[in-house]
């Protein structure tokens, strides 16, 4: 497009001249100009097309209009590996994951605002989250070559950022692979991908790893796996975690290999550098916290519905002929626990960075001035692509527009509430009530984001460890450095 851009360019100010009153073709010059600078590199014409598109919201509510402005605000400024680790908050990331999520709600099936923002989180750090939204909108459009470059991309940042095994390669290349089967015709997409695949090979041949085991005889076919199959509730707990993709173990091959295999591994490669198991007494007592809170939770959202809890006797009354079972028990009581894992892993940080305050988590990053949230900058945050990412996931649970703000309200109201298996005819005017299958789908995400922000908490206490081991030895060395001198002068 780069040679075809000063016409598109000049096409689209003769018309913003000719029709600038109307908000709609405003907005559409905005949107051309933002892609034209993403493409060319021109910074300056990205930040006009944000301004036009800006001035066209404010106007008329499009839905287009905000996927562009996301797409413009992620892509106004060039990542650097720094950024990854840079540990601030940035209003317009936030911003642009909100108008993601706008244009999500508001274009219904359509898929690309979601392939979009599953990029956007991976390049911020957010890559837990990004995997998990790329296999979620894959099982609905599983012939969409960009979902597949996506999903590549998600796995490519697990692995960089949050456990450096080689089956998460393998996944990306499957993911990478798949797209080039489904997108035959875009040629710079599919050079690019291309690069991607030879870049990971050049990976894969340094780690020499084994094949994978749902690659054994498969002669390099993607992955059936990558995408989990339809729920299953009566087959067992690891058929469940499996098919509901909640295991810690977010590599589908290795998954594949034992009937435990959804949760082994989650620690080495997280909380300590691949190959050096010996290593792994760092602090575990804290993340062991973590994760039975996580799998107590994800146990009792199985206990909800499985056939394994039958004897489990809930007293109910019958009321308008139906029946609260103990579905709607297991489901409240998973909920509050997976939430409360959110508060758990920030008193552990509160008490690794002195925050005496003890906020919970959805303020850990923030403080509260008059009614108006600034980020805690006087806390001394070292570089952390975990601790860049609870930023952001922290900021989605408290402000006005933030996505998971919902989850928090339902954790506050839950106890106040009634969970109805299904609609009654009784007046229930007085109560706040909670559909059954509604709370189901909501302890579903709240499990999802807890793992992500377990696993992004263990990226940063790594990275706390390693700056103390890293600050002991320069302090030995110093020591030492002293100790010498001193015996000289003698």
């Amino acid at each position: 497009m780069a040679g075809e851009a000063p016409a598109a360019e000049a096409a689209a100010r003769e018309w913003l001249t000719l029709r600038g009153s109307d908000p709609k073709v405003v907005g559409n010059v905005g949107g051309v100009l933002i892609d034209i600078g993403q493409d060319t590199g021109d910074r300056g014409l990205v930040e006009e097309g944000i301004s036009l598109t800006r001035q066209a919201l404010e106007r008329v509510s499009v839905t287009q209009f905000k996927f562009n402005l996301a797409n413009g605000l992620f892509g106004s400024s060039p990542a650097t590996p720094e950024d990854a680790v840079a540990v601030r908050f940035d209003p317009r990331v936030a911003e642009g994951a909100s108008l993601y999520y706008e244009a999500i709600d508001e274009s219904g099936d359509r898929p690309e605002a979601r392939f979009n923002l599953v990029s956007a989180l991976a390049g911020s750090g957010r890559a837990i989250e990004a995997l998990d939204l790329a296999r979620e909108t894959l099982s609905a459009h599983p012939r969409r070559g960009p979902g597949w470059a996506s999903l590549g991309d998600a796995l490519w940042s697990v692995w960089a950022f949050y456990g450096r095994f080689p089956g998460l390669l393998v996944d990306a290349s499957d993911a990478y692979r798949n797209a080039l089967e489904l997108e035959r015709v875009d040629r710079p997409f599919r050079a690019h991908i291309g690069e991607c695949i030879a870049r990971i090979d050049g990976l894969l041949a340094e780690g020499a790893p084994r094949t994978h085991f749902h690659r054994a005889g498969a002669a390099g076919e993607p992955s059936r796996l990558l995408i989990p199959p339809a729920a299953t509730w009566g087959e067992g707990l690891p058929a469940f975690v499996c098919t509901t993709d909640l295991g810690l173990n977010l590599c589908s091959g290795c998954r594949a290999e034992k009937s435990d295999g959804y949760d082994r591994f989650p620690l080495e490669g997280v909380l300590i550098e691949p190959g050096k198991g010996g290593e792994a007494q760092m602090k575990l007592a804290e993340v062991n916290l973590l994760l039975q809170g996580f799998m107590g939770a994800r146990a009792l959202l199985w206990l909800s519905r499985a056939d394994d809890a039958s004897q489990v006797e809930i007293t109910s009354w019958p009321i308008d002929g139906l029946v609260f079972s103990r579905r709607t028990a297991f489901l409240g009581a998973a909920f509050r626990e997976a939430y409360g894992v959110l508060d758990r892993i920030a008193a552990l940080l509160c008490g690794r960075f002195g925050i005496e305050s003890r906020p919970a988590f959805d303020k850990l990053f923030f403080e509260k001035h008059d009614r108006k949230l600034s980020f805690r900058d006087s806390t001394a945050w070292p570089e952390s692509v975990g601790l860049r990412a609870l930023v952001y996931l922290s900021a989605s649970f408290e402000t006005g527009n933030g996505r998971f703000k919902g989850l928090r309200e339902l954790r506050n109201d839950l106890q106040h509430s009634l969970v109805l298996p299904g609609r009654l005819h009784a007046d229930l005017s007085r109560w706040r009530t909670i559909q059954v299958d509604e709370l189901e789908s909501e302890t579903v995400r709240m499990l999802r984001l807890i793992r992500a922000a377990i696993l992004y908490c263990c990226e940063a206490l790594r990275v706390l460890e390693a700056n103390a081991a890293r600050a002991a030895q320069e302090l030995g060395a110093t020591i030492r450095s002293l100790d010498a001198g001193k015996i000289h002068r003698e």
